[in-house]
């Protein structure tokens, strides 16, 4: 009998603590900054690559920008922000 409580004891307390034996999916890894905003307009952001390296990319109307996964505007990025850059298909945009 003694057995028997403890055993449903056991079984409360893992169920209670929110253990799960499935494998939980790991969020991918943000992709590494590609540089950081030495400045930015509404129609064009500017990157410092390092190795005295600076890119600057077109941004059109249809450019999609997140910040922090959520979407933003040309607007809400700052110089010194760290970035990372997917080009379109057209390699400018």
């Amino acid at each position: 009998m003694a057995s028997r409580i403890l055993l449903s004891i056991c079984l409360i307390v893992m169920l209670g603590s929110g253990t799960c034996w499935a494998k939980k999916k790991k969020q991918p890894d943000p992709p590494p900054p590609d540089g950081v905003i030495v400045e930015v307009s509404p129609m064009s952001l500017t990157v410092d690559a390092g190795h005295d390296t600076q890119q600057t990319y077109n941004i059109a109307r249809d450019t999609q920008i997140t910040f922090d996964g959520t979407p933003a505007k040309a607007d809400d990025l700052r110089a010194g922000m760290a970035v990372s850059v997917t080009l379109a298909s057209d390699n400018e945009t």
